[in-house]
Parts: C-alpha cells; structure tokens; sequence
C-alpha cells in the first residue's frame, strides 16, 4: 500500500442542515456523494456520508490533521478530518470535511469538540446548490492491475493517473464523452492530484464496481481523449 498527499476535486450538490448541529452554525452535507454512479451496494440507512463544517477561517491540512488529533483525545467515535473549499456560484466557503461519522447524533458533540480546541463556525445561512468541492487530504491506494490502482479503505473506489493537468470543463466533457461511448458506463468520476517524488502528478478518481477488463478501457478511453486537447 502507497499512502501520499494530495487533493481530489468534484462537483456536487449540497444542502444545509439545520438539526443535530450546533444551533445557528452552518454545516452542509452532500445530498449524493457520488452522483455519477448509481450504487446499490450501500445500505439505505441514515448514516452519515459527507458532511462539511464551515469554518470563520481557511485551515491548511496540516492545521485540520492537528485538530482532529486533539478532538480525538476526548471524542471516542471514528471519523476523519480534511480540509475543503466549497465553491458556489457566488461564494466561497471554508471548512473542515467529516466523513466516517456513524450517526447524525454525533454531529452536534463533534462540531462541540472542535469549538473545544479552538475552531469557530460560521454563522448559519441559507446557503445550497452544485458546489465545486476540493478536499486535500491523505490518499492511499494499492496496485489493481496495469497502471489502475485501487483504494484499500473503499472496495469501489479507483484511480489512474493521466499526463496534464485537465480544469474541470475540460473534465467535464471528456466525462461525457466517454460514458457516452462505453458500455461500463455507471461510476462517478473526480479529477485530483497526488505530490510523489517531489513533483505533481495528475490522476483521475473513479467509484464503481470494476474488474481488470473494465477499468482500463475507461482509463484508455479518458486518457485518448486528453491526447486530443
């Protein structure tokens, strides 16, 4: 197993919670985390999936990775911590990112815990809607089969890696294009970078259900497509 620092970008949409919160804080959550690949695999239950806790200020990782460590001292529920920026339309948002959280119960207590070691949270407001969300955090991946890799925390989740740079329309399109002309077309796809051997390396995120065969005619056919640009 490789485990490196990076970052992973994505569009979603967000809507805010107003219950099991502290009252009059903003914390949105992802209404489908990944709204490209219609999965059957996770149970319909209430637990949380992706949930975003606007902070007053903008934290580094190395900041949020410290907090957490201190939260953890005290707060005995899994869940980990990483830095986002959610940009909308017309706003910018910073905040802290929680996944693994086992129940909305929790929520309230956690964003407590942080207020503990120091964090403030923006004001509650209506806020909603397809956000740009990037996160930078730790990625960890194992070898799948020739250049596709796959992460040993997630069974569904993939990544390869491609040579530019893409923005997002540019993703967006090429997305398209190649769920449009492949049969294993039901996965949800994020663009991202990892820092390995002192450089930056480009990657594409995928979460579906793949074997050898399927996932690397959607990395040929992403990375002819960026051939073409």
């Amino acid at each position: 197993m490789k485990e490196v620092f990076g970052n992973i970008t994505k569009l979603e949409t967000l809507i805010s919670l107003t219950a099991n919160i502290i009252p009059g804080t903003l914390v949105l959550e992802s209404q489908e985390p990944y709204p490209g690949y219609h999965y059957s695999y996770l149970p319909n239950t209430v637990k949380p999936q992706s949930l975003f806790l606007i902070t007053n200020e903008k934290f580094d990782a190395e900041k949020v990775y410290r907090l957490a460590k201190k939260v953890k001292q005290n707060f005995a529920d899994e869940f980990q911590a990483v830095p986002c920026v959610l940009e909308f339309f017309n706003l910018t948002l910073y905040g802290i990112r929680i996944k693994y959280l086992a129940d909305y119960s929790l929520l309230e207590k956690l964003q407590q815990s942080f207020v503990d070691v120091g964090v403030k949270f923006k004001k509650h407001k209506k806020v909603g809607g397809a956000a740009f969300i990037k996160v930078r955090k730790n990625i960890q991946f194992t070898d799948f089969v020739d250049d596709c890799y796959k992460c040993p925390k997630d069974p569904n989740k993939y990544y390869f890696f491609i040579d530019k740079k893409l923005e997002f329309d540019e993703f967006d399109q090429i997305t398209r294009h190649v769920k449009n002309n492949t049969i294993d077309n039901n996965f949800d796809a994020a663009i991202g970078a990892i820092y390995s051997n002192f450089e930056m390396v480009d990657l594409i995120r995928l979460v579906g259900v793949f074997n050898f065969e399927s996932i690397i005619k959607i990395r040929d056919a992403y990375r002819k497509e960026i051939k073409k640009l």
